[in-house]
């Protein structure tokens, strides 16, 4: 018998609102479950699902992040939080600028996707 894999509750908000085209509640503050994402003919094609599931997931946490910082006036630190997010915008960025590069091959696109994930 084949044993599935655990899935916490908190994760189900964002897979769910994604998978259904809706934006992620605000308050959810899961990560989207990767099986769910990990769709499409081809291994390149997968990956740039998760990772664009992965993106927009890493942005409403952080959008949530600095909200509560503001009102909840917690010392959350917004050097921080920045960095976080330049790091996820600057993969995001380099993906989509491998993904226009007419000189990549799909084999050099998908390492880079695998990259981002890791």
């Amino acid at each position: 018998m084949k044993r599935r894999p655990r899935v916490d509750q908190i994760d189900l908000a964002p897979s769910l609102a994604l998978l259904l085209g809706f934006p992620i509640p605000f308050g959810s503050l899961g990560k989207v479950i990767p099986e769910l994402f990990f769709t499409g003919d081809d291994w390149l094609s997968r990956y740039r699902s998760l990772n664009e599931a992965l993106f927009v997931n890493a942005v409403q946490v952080l959008e949530y992040l600095r909200e509560y910082r503001v009102k909840a006036g917690v010392g959350l630190d917004e050097a921080l939080l920045k960095e976080f997010f330049n790091t996820v915008q600057n993969a995001y960025q380099n993906l989509d600028a491998i993904e226009r590069d007419s000189n990549s091959n799909d084999a050099a696109k998908l390492e880079q996707h695998k990259k981002v994930f890791r």
